[in-house]
């Protein structure tokens, strides 16, 4: 994974003293699958929507074994649709780096970083 992005304190956002993942394991290629299917990238902001609570504290769980100092804020919509964020330039840096990058759902595609990996990851 891209050393460049996995350095320093962030720009933007309440997680400055993010530790970022080296190379790829199956916390971040889970991460990574929860956000391809249902998240959004913005300019500071990376977001997960989910109706099940289980889904919401898998991607949470794996979040944390994966982004070492990462700070989730909880969130719900109207429709009950709840959602976890977390407020970072340097981890939408991170991630745009590695392929996740903003765009609407349709036009997401699996990222090089899982693709170049150990079929392990993509289970």
């Amino acid at each position: 994974l891209p050393k460049s992005h996995t350095e320093g304190k962030a720009a933007y956002g309440a997680n400055e003293e993010l530790e970022l993942p080296n190379k790829m394991t199956k916390e971040l290629a889970r991460v990574l699958g929860y956000l391809i299917s249902d998240g959004s990238i913005e300019t500071y902001t990376i977001r997960f929507f989910n109706k099940e609570k289980e889904l919401i504290d898998d991607f949470k769980e794996n979040c944390y074994k994966c982004i070492k100092g990462v700070e989730l804020k909880d969130g719900e919509h109207e429709n009950g649709t709840l959602n976890v964020s977390v407020s970072s330039s340097k981890l939408v840096k991170f991630f745009n780096a590695i392929g996740y990058r903003k765009t609407t759902s349709y036009y997401h595609r699996v990222p090089w970083c899982i693709m170049q990996s150990p079929l392990c990851f993509a289970k």
